[in-house]
């Protein structure tokens, strides 16, 4: 009797935890312009590796000082996802820009949030292109190395 009457608070629990928000991520800083930081990522958007189950990423929506990329989950997860009830959404990562003097603040958004390797491999690939830079305490910044 008791396990019963535990079952749907259990599951109640589950189903506030499933929608949580992620923790946080940072902002990360570039020595570059708005329009280059979204400009280098438009170019090389369709190289990002979506993950497992998902198509080529490509760009949805594109400003001067943003951009959207998206990836469709392929046919096959998309019937069983059907089929199972399971919604399949598009990944989709947001990336904006904000000027801040000589550097440029790139806040990263990802959607849907179990996706946050997608942040990293975004990271990389802005580390790889421009020279992070760190900010300094009393003001200032260095480039990282």
């Amino acid at each position: 009797m008791r396990t019963r009457a535990l079952t749907p608070i259990l599951v109640l629990c589950l189903l506030v935890a499933a929608c949580a928000p992620a923790p946080g991520r940072s902002t990360v800083r570039y020595t570059a312009e708005p329009r280059v930081v979204i400009s280098a990522i438009a170019q090389q958007a369709p190289g990002l590796v979506p993950p497992d189950g998902y198509n080529h990423f490509s760009i949805e929506a594109i400003s001067e000082s943003g951009v959207t990329l998206r990836a469709d989950p392929v046919t096959g997860l998309s019937v069983v996802g059907f089929v199972a009830g399971i919604p399949t959404e598009p990944a989709r990562i947001t990336i904006s820009t904000f000027a801040d003097g000589l550097e440029t603040i790139v806040a990263i958004s990802i959607f849907p949030n179990r996706l946050d390797e997608l942040y990293d491999k975004v990271v990389e690939l802005l580390d790889r292109e421009f020279g992070r830079t760190l900010s300094l305490p009393g003001g200032g910044t260095i480039e990282a190395p």
